[in-house]
């Protein structure tokens, strides 16, 4: 019983993660190749952390087993008919529910740190310095700060979300690139998630954006005047890429796009910007073997916003960041596997172990 019970909390938490978890970077599940380049944006899970999970999974067999072991000796001693019944004696049930609620509180930390509902129910980052955990995509963050409701070039949406935290280099960035727009003569930037107060997973949205260090910059470029807080809630997001994502809307995209991507692209820091292929393949027939496209890299949806990804500072020894993008303009064989039937409906991924945060991570969420 307490081995079936071990089984199927690591499993119900199981299923719960990999409905959260990205496609790893350097692995293909399939066995099958694919162009380099577009597996280097495949956002993968933490190696370090998934090895820690072995461990854990390991040490919880150990003390199910032990357990096990106990209550079969008890059971031994009073015969296979009177366990669990009539006769069994109060001092074996009350052993058996302390085992139990023994077994069930060490996996406690596993799972409980594992619930995005409870990382989005802070409404305030922990206190003290910046401190990024982990990754982009498995990872917290601790003294993340807030970007302005509004600023010079940029109207925060959807701030009921409570999703416009970041580390400082990540809030700093959207501001320079506001400013540079509007320098540039284009109305306002609309800018939506970033991350949660304290970072970590997400109920629903995305699966990344969990230490700080990403914010989705949106492609609207229609005049906007100061909208009031509350009716940014609803604001609709405009496609830009033809509906079978072979390339841009040459109705809606426009080289002032091009000029705002190439902003984010040639921000101090920035590790990437992903945008919908479409909307790459629509960049390179224009600017074609320009430096700056090494760094725009294609990835699915991304069609109406892009996604700015800032890499580690270098004052975060916990950050952990992915590849620098290859080398080249990205305008090559990789780009072209998007438009493949397997890039438009991916196999089913193997199992395999369950990403793990970071253990600091518990106390982020504790303070």
């Amino acid at each position: 019983e307490v081995q079936h019970r071990v089984e199927a909390v690591l499993g119900e938490d199981r299923r719960h993660l990999l409905t959260r978890s990205e496609v790893r970077l350097h692995q293909d599940h399939t066995g099958r190749d694919r162009p380099a380049m577009a597996l280097a944006e495949i956002v993968e899970h933490d190696d370090a952390v998934a090895a820690r999970a072995k461990r854990e999974d390991a040490m919880a067999a150990n003390i199910a087993g032990a357990a096990g072991n106990q209550i079969l000796s008890h059971q031994e001693q009073i015969g296979e008919e009177g366990f669990m019944g009539k006769m069994l004696l109060p001092t074996t049930r009350i052993c058996f529910l302390i085992v139990m609620m023994l077994v069930l509180g060490a996996l406690a930390p596993v799972t409980h740190a594992q619930t995005a509902a409870e990382w989005a129910a802070m409404r305030e980052p922990a206190a003290g310095p910046p401190r990024i955990i982990g990754g982009t995509g498995l990872g917290c963050i601790a003294g993340a700060v807030a970007l302005p409701r509004e600023g010079p070039g940029f109207q925060a949406v959807r701030l009921s979300r409570n999703r416009h935290w970041g580390h400082p280099v990540t809030i700093a960035a959207v501001e320079t690139l506001a400013r540079q727009a509007r320098a540039a003569g284009l109305p306002d930037l609309w800018i939506g998630d970033l991350g949660q107060p304290r970072g970590g997973p997400m109920p629903y949205g995305h699966s990344s954006h969990q230490v700080g260090l990403d914010a989705d910059v949106w492609l609207d470029l229609g005049p906007k005047p100061l909208v009031p807080a509350a009716q940014r809630e609803t604001i609709r997001e405009t496609s830009l890429v033809l509906t079978d994502e072979s390339d841009v809307d040459p109705a809606r995209f426009t080289p002032r796009h091009a000029a705002l991507i190439r902003m984010a692209a040639e921000l101090p820091g920035i590790d990437r910007v992903l945008v919908n292929h479409g909307i790459k393949r629509g960049l390179c027939r224009i600017h074609r073997g320009e430096g700056w496209l090494r760094y725009v890299r294609p990835w699915r949806g991304h069609d109406s916003h892009m996604h700015l990804r800032m890499r580690c500072p270098a004052d975060q020894p916990e950050c952990r960041g992915i590849a620098p993008p290859p080398p080249g303009d990205g305008c090559d064989a990789s780009l072209a596997w998007w438009l493949t039937e397997e890039a438009r409906r991916p196999a089913p991924r193997a199992p395999g172990p369950a990403p793990m945060m970071p253990t600091a991570c518990r106390g982020v969420l504790d303070r």
